[in-house]
């Protein structure tokens, strides 16, 4: 039987994680104990995830709860304080939660920069301090999640390591890419001041709690809170958790009773209920906000798709379903039951739901009347031809020459391992953390290579990882790593002066290139004095078979080249030269200049884009369809 203890003969020792917002929510558990009469003294501890800030760790399980549990079952300390979103759902053998205080506002805040004087300013953003400011009881009203993200610019940087925060707000806004900001709210607020990113989205109820101690967190920044009924919460959000070991000393005692507020635990039961139902634990895409009044209740919820992230690596927004519901408590299991099967059915329609590849179908449907349609042959991936497929589409589909117009993807080539082992010996980590090395990822291509090579060795999961440009970050983010840093560049040399710019002179870079150049970016990254340890790590070797599009003529209207080396696959591969060549940049122009049969070589044939990027491809489109009209 639990046993009562005489707090002031015996110190409770109140396991904490080290940083800024666990210490703030341990010390006010801690004073609440000493109002009680006990003595407390704070132990702290440093978990796994406070020793990451790849953005792999959205992967990890007990990332920041297992070191602390250990210390309660060891007896090194007497309880711990925990987010209670951070709790597996599962029971854990020999612990218990003996206490769930009163809950904070379990609200997600979109937070940006304050505007110059004289600028628009945002309908729905506050002043951030003043938000915090208002009593849970007095709180201003919430901004729906579609007119707050409405108001972010485009293609906006979003700050997030959440796959539910991720992949609900690109199903409001396609267009914006997302950052693994990681580490204490303070650094992620510095990044937002430093304008590595855009826009961060933060949990309410944490910067509550830092506030107090550190007001200057939120000076200069203004925030929308969003509504739980458009933007649920994650299960257990804005709940802190108070664990002991089961039968105990304080399993059960006095004291855990005291804090424990009833409507709170209720309230986060029924959220961690459907959470449990749903699978998956705490990184499931999964929002659950459930409100308690009396004998009432009233819940929201949502869930991505399966496989959102493939919709996202193609440039597409992914889905989302949602539910909503309220009842008395009597009502509670049968509804959560309810809502579980109907968000997993809908979820996985929708993911079955989801063009994985280019639908040409769509084009050649708008060109149907016409006597005659232009093939466009894209020589890359899948995704990247999706991608650039919905991007040339969102932009000129209002002109009826577009119906002309049918875009394929032809994969030539595939990245694969090579060269030397990583060189993981000359990753340092004993250093403070905001010296630590940054692994920059400098395409999409490499992104898959680099990505199963952190599953052999998760050490690289662990540091900071920078993609150059939107289609390394969707394709990072596709795998499940989304990168922390995105360099708005169109090539190496471009994510050098990024680097520079935003990454700090003790930091080194670890550079995976492709075997057959390292390119700008090392160059110009040593050119500057700084510390690069490079090496081949992929290269990209021709596919045995090559799927011709079987709609596609012989030869084809138009082939888009998009690197070297698949002009190299091409010419090898013995396939019939196009009437146009288009090349992505200089260097496969140039390799295109060096392939091209002699009587192909003249200027009419072969066009490069006047950038190396989406929009300098998309102008190729443009000039195209002018021509057809």
């Amino acid at each position: 039987m639990p046993t009562e203890v005489n707090s002031l003969l015996l110190p409770l020792r109140l396991g904490t994680r080290a940083t800024p917002l666990a210490v703030a929510q341990s010390t006010l558990v801690a004073e609440n104990l000493r109002s009680l009469g006990h003595t407390v003294e704070l132990v702290t501890i440093v978990s796994h995830g406070d020793r990451s800030l790849g953005g792999s760790l959205a992967q990890a399980k007990g990332a920041f709860t297992t070191e602390l549990n250990d210390g309660l079952l060891s007896g090194r300390v007497d309880l711990v304080v925990h987010s209670l979103k951070d709790l597996p759902t599962a029971p854990e053998p020999g612990l218990t939660v003996a206490a769930i205080p009163i809950r904070e506002p379990a609200h997600d805040l979109l937070v940006q920069k304050r505007r110059p004087e004289g600028a628009e300013c945002r309908a729905s953003f506050q002043d951030l301090c003043g938000l915090l400011s208002e009593p849970s009881s007095q709180m201003s009203a919430a901004t729906s999640a579609v007119l707050a993200f409405d108001q972010l610019e485009q293609t906006a940087l979003l700050g997030t390591s959440s796959p539910r925060r991720q992949s609900a707000a690109l199903e409001l806004r396609k267009d914006l890419l997302c950052c693994a900001v990681r580490g204490s709210v303070g650094r992620r607020l510095e990044w937002l001041r430093t304008d590595s990113v855009d826009a961060l989205l933060l949990a309410e109820a944490g910067l509550r709690r830092l506030v107090g101690d550190e007001p200057s967190l939120c000076e200069g920044l203004v925030a929308a809170r969003l509504a739980l009924d458009t933007w649920p919460c994650a299960a257990g959000q804005g709940a802190l958790a108070i664990q002991v070991a089961t039968d105990g000393p304080l399993d059960g005692h006095a004291s855990m009773r005291a804090l424990h507020d009833p409507s709170s635990a209720t309230s986060v039961e029924y959220e961690r209920a459907l959470l449990t139902l749903i699978g998956g634990g705490c990184q499931q895409p999964l929002g659950a906000a459930f409100t308690v009044e009396g004998d009432q209740w009233s819940g929201h919820a949502h869930l991505a798709s399966p496989h959102w992230r493939t919709a996202v690596a193609a440039g597409a927004a992914p889905r989302v379903t949602r539910w909503s519901d309220s009842g008395a408590a009597a009502e509670t299991t049968a509804a959560i039951e309810a809502a579980a099967r109907k968000l997993k059915a809908e979820a996985q329609a929708a993911d079955i739901a989801t063009p994985t590849r280019p639908q040409p179908q769509a084009s050649s449907e708008r060109g149907a009347q016409t006597s005659t349609s232009t093939n466009v042959l894209v020589t890359s991936s899948q995704e990247a031809a999706t991608r650039l497929l919905s991007r040339v589409l969102e932009h000129v589909d209002a002109n009826p020459a577009t119906g002309r117009l049918r875009v394929h993807p032809l994969e030539l080539t595939l990245a694969q391992p090579c060269g030397p082992d990583w060189p993981v010996e000359q990753v340092d980590l004993q250093g403070p953390r905001a010296d630590w090395p940054w692994l920059l990822v400098s395409s999409p291509s490499a992104s898959r290579v680099i990505v199963e090579r952190t599953k052999q060795q998760p050490i690289w999961g662990r540091l900071p990882w920078c993609a150059l440009g939107e289609g390394t970050a969707r394709s990072l983010l596709g795998l499940g790593v989304p990168p922390n840093l995105i360099a708005n560049a169109r090539d190496g040399t471009g994510m050098a002066s990024f680097c520079l710019q935003q990454i700090g002179e003790l930091n080194p870079f670890f550079v995976p290139h492709s075997k057959s150049s390292a390119g700008g970016l090392v160059r110009s990254l040593e050119q500057a004095n700084r510390r690069v340890i490079a090496w081949g790590a992929y290269e990209f070797r021709p596919l045995e078979t090559v799927a011709w599009p079987p709609s596609v003529g012989n030869p084809p209207d138009v082939v888009l080249f998009t690197a070297p080396s698949r002009v190299q696959a091409f010419a090898q591969a013995g396939l019939p030269w196009p009437k146009r060549s288009w090349a992505i940049g200089e260097p496969t122009a140039e390799a295109l200049r060096a392939a091209l049969p002699t009587d192909l070589k003249d200027r009419s044939h072969l066009t490069t884009a006047a950038t190396p990027d989406a929009k300098g491809v998309l102008h190729l489109f443009l000039d195209l369809e002018g021509n057809l009209g």
